[in-house]
């Protein structure tokens, strides 16, 4: 039992931590979609280089 309390409190901090980023993405493209327009795709090379490099270290 007490694993699965664990596993379940892990999970809910993650769609927390999800909602809380949600919020602040809505919040940051509500002040300036030319922020929007520069962080995106950094935002989208950024993940796609933390991606690559986690299927090296996988490898």
């Amino acid at each position: 039992m007490k694993h699965l309390n664990d596993s379940d409190s892990e999970s809910s901090n993650v769609i927390w931590l999800i909602q809380i980023l949600l919020i602040v993405l809505k919040l940051t493209g509500a002040i300036s979609s030319a922020w929007w327009a520069v962080m995106l795709p950094i935002e989208l090379m950024l993940t796609f280089a933390i991606l690559s490099e986690l299927l090296r270290i996988g490898r």
